[in-house]
C-alpha cells in the first residue's frame, strides 16, 4: 500500500534490472574469462536434475524471462538482442508489479480506507523537485 502511495516499486524490479545488466555483461564476455566460464557452467547445471534453482542464479533469470514472456531471448543468448529488449522487459516487469500491488490493495481486509483510494504510480508530488516538509504537532 505504501509502494503504491509513494510511487516506488518493488525490490524485486532493482533486482531483475541488476540481473540482466550482469547477464549483459557476461554474454558479451569472450568464452575464456571465468565469469564466462562459470555462466556456461551454471547454464549446463540448469538444464540437470539436480539442479537447485533457489543456488542458481541462471536458472532463475530464466524462469523470470519464461514467466514475463520473454523466452526468445534467453534461447537466443544474445547480448545484442537483450540490449535491444532490456527496457522492454523490465517495463513489463514494473507493470506486472504493480498490478500485484493493486490486486494486493483490493483483497487486504486490513485498512478499507486504502480501498477508496486511487494512487497513480508516479504522482506529480515524487516528479517535482521542491521539498516536502513535515509539520510535527507537538514536542519530539
Amino acid at each position: 500500500m505504501i509502494r503504491l502511495e509513494f510511487g516506488v516499486v518493488k525490490l524485486a524490479y532493482l533486482v531483475l534490472k541488476q540481473m540482466l545488466r550482469w547477464w549483459f555483461k557476461v554474454l558479451s564476455m569472450s568464452e575464456e574469462r571465468y565469469p564466462r566460464i562459470c555462466y556456461n557452467q551454471l547454464v549446463v547445471t540448469d538444464q540437470l536434475a539436480r539442479n537447485i534453482e533457489k543456488y542458481n542464479w541462471v536458472s532463475l533469470l530464466k524462469r523470470k524471462l519464461v514467466q514475463l514472456g520473454y523466452a526468445e531471448i534467453w534461447e537466443a543468448q544474445s547480448p545484442e538482442l537483450l540490449k535491444n529488449k532490456m527496457d522492454e522487459i523490465l517495463s513489463t516487469y514494473e507493470i506486472q508489479l504493480i498490478v500485484e500491488d493493486y490486486h494486493r490493495l483490493e483483497s487486504s481486509s486490513y485498512c478499507t480506507l486504502y480501498k477508496e483510494l486511487k494512487p497513480k504510480h508516479k504522482t506529480e508530488n515524487m516528479k517535482s523537485n521542491t521539498s516536502n516538509y513535515i509539520l510535527l504537532a507537538g514536542p519530539i
